[in-house]
């Protein structure tokens, strides 16, 4: 039996993810300056959106002693720890070369609309350095609820937070997984469904959820929902990483998994007979042998013909059925010696027998570079695999390929420089075009922030201009009839506007945003007009004034987390006109 690695990439990604959402330090290397060793903060004020989930707050460090110690903790001023963010009081203990540190603060979004929120963070009893200025800074908490609504996106506070799933039905309902617990203000743990319109499906009601990451989502015809992921429980169901819910989210008592699986669950497919392909990082369904891919019945059993033998340094991420073979793809288990090559990357399995087809031979990466965490299949039977790697089959291509039918590299399929850093999903569009969503930032060169879309040949499709992209992760990259692409990840924000874990693109790559416009006017008392203007969070807006149309003056600029905002301005003669726009 396999022994299950620490490596995966839902591991790797969680790591990336807690690196970069969730730990309360991150450290940065410099270069050691000489003099005092002086310790304060980068600013004395930091501003942010409830929205944010965790916001990161830097402390520079001058001439840095291993051993040097500190103390930092959070205080209330309006804010209420436990309510609003989760306290910190800890003792650092710097090393030798930590020139800079982050200090990452939870803050926890809720529906209720409210007043800014503020609170302090304080350095204090140093040990071996000095504090400077500004030794506390205030965090002031932008409410990102509108009277009425709730603030958008998903939000936690799991220590992997993020929407790692997604899914549509059979009504164009949007179904999403991933590790939070709030979704547009309501609590939805770790999944949620919404309506075509972007709001939250009433009648899904899956009570508390799964208690732990969802995954992967795969949809029957049916409408019922078959989800994998970390979770042990759904609702109050022992459910081990892989569950079917009836349509209104409840557990569904006729799908019997038995004991589920001893590792993630990543990857779920619905085979055209109506069994269920399941990939991952297990060596156990129901507590027989299956090392990273297995097939269920319809009911949840395991399928006893399909027993597949996967190589020992193979750790599954990604299974998908082509005809008569599964597809299973993964990185190398570097703690495994035995098989440890980079040919057992991508391996073609017997669909019935799940014997290895030796003649599919694909060599993904090197030692160190060999993620395949996507695949996906074309109507003429090539396959896309993207991952984090630097060649296939000895052939320079950067995270992205396609493969003919028979494995072999297909040189018609041009990237020219390929991506940057991981690409973590891909998908085909109808029209064959195809998408890719990553921690990338570049794709062949060009600026593309998280999310791209290439030709069938392979080339950027530079119809598709994301702009800004994503801050952060973005996981899935998933294409809608219409042309519309949602997203999924762990950004916080997109092209510059908040967008938290979720978002909606245009055919043409750019944000589906709200309509910008005044939506009331009214007098006040001290002959002063007051505006309330309907704006996109996260970015500046700016109110103009004109007497003829011509020329026009700035009245004010602003920035607010919430989706409206309300201006007074003084009436003056003559009379003026005011207009809103929101920057590119």
């Amino acid at each position: 039996m396999k022994k299950l690695s620490e490596n995966s990439s839902v591991q790797a990604r969680s790591q990336f993810i807690a690196r970069t959402c969730v730990v309360f330090l991150m450290l940065f290397v410099g270069i050691v300056p000489v003099g005092a060793d002086t310790l304060k903060f980068g600013s004395a004020e930091v501003r942010f959106s409830e929205g944010i989930g965790v916001v990161f707050v830097p402390i520079e460090r001058t001439n840095p002693q291993a051993g040097d110690q500190v103390t930092i903790q959070t205080a209330d001023l309006d804010a209420t720890a436990g309510v609003d963010y989760l306290a910190i009081n800890e003792v650092y203990t710097f090393g030798a070369t930590e020139t800079e540190i982050s200090i990452a603060v939870k803050i926890l979004d809720n529906p209720q609309f409210q007043a800014d929120r503020s609170l302090k963070l304080t350095l204090s009893n140093p040990v071996g350095l000095t504090l400077g200025s500004p030794s506390e800074t205030v965090l002031i908490i932008e409410d990102n609820d509108d009277p009425g609504v709730a603030g958008p996106g998903a939000a936690s506070t799991n220590f992997y937070q993020g929407t790692f799933a997604i899914a549509t039905n059979q009504l164009g309902w949007v179904i999403l997984g991933g590790g939070f617990n709030t979704f547009n203000g309501q609590t939805m743990n770790n999944l949620a469904r919404l309506l075509a319109d972007g709001s939250l499906d009433p009648a899904f009601t899956p009570g508390t959820g799964p208690n732990d990451r969802v995954l992967s989502i795969v949809v029957e015809p049916d409408n019922q929902i078959v989800i994998g992921g970390d979770f042990t429980m759904v609702g109050t169901e022992p459910r081990n990483r892989i569950a079917r819910l009836n349509n209104d989210g409840t557990p569904d008592a006729q799908f019997n998994p038995g004991t589920g699986a001893n590792g993630p669950v990543e990857s779920l497919q619905v085979m055209a007979d109506g069994r269920i392909l399941v990939g991952g990082s297990f060596s156990k369904i129901n507590g027989i042998d299956r090392s990273d891919v297995a097939i269920l019945s319809s009911a949840g059993a395991l399928d006893p013909g399909f027993t597949p033998v996967t190589p020992k340094s193979l750790i599954g991420h990604v299974a998908v059925q082509t005809g008569n073979h599964v597809l299973l793809g993964g990185e190398m288990d570097l703690d495994v010696e035995e098989d440890a090559h980079v040919t057992n990357i991508v391996v073609r399995l017997d669909v019935l027998t799940g014997s290895r087809d030796n003649s599919f031979k694909v060599s993904v990466g090197d030692i160190f570079y060999n993620i395949v965490s996507g695949i996906a299949v074309q109507p003429d039977g090539k396959i896309l695999i993207c991952g984090l790697f630097s060649s296939v089959n000895d052939v320079p291509s950067s995270c992205i390929a396609r493969l003919k039918i028979d494995g072999t590299y297909d040189e018609t399929f041009n990237v020219g420089g390929g991506a940057n850093y991981w690409i973590e999903r891909v998908a085909l569009q109808a029209d064959g075009k195809i998408l890719l969503g990553g921690l990338f930032s570049f794709i062949d060169g060009e600026p593309r922030g998280g999310v791209a879309r290439l030709n069938s040949d392979g080339s950027l499709d530079d119809t598709f201009n994301p702009r800004g992209g994503a801050n952060e992760e973005v996981v899935n990259a998933f294409p809608l009839p219409d042309g519309r692409v949602m997203l999924t990840g762990v950004f916080t924000a997109f092209d510059g506007y908040d967008r938290f874990r979720f978002a909606t693109l245009n055919s043409d790559g750019s944000l589906l945003r709200a309509p910008l416009n005044i939506t009331d006017y009214s007098l006040v008392p001290g002959n002063e007009l007051q505006l309330t203007i309907a704006v996109e969070p996260g970015r500046d807006f700016r109110i103009f004034s004109t007497e003829d149309f011509a020329v026009r003056s700035l009245e004010i600029t602003g920035r607010t987390a919430r989706h409206s905002a309300e201006i007074q301005r003084p009436i003056n003669r003559p009379r003026k006109f005011f207009y809103v726009e929101q920057g590119d």
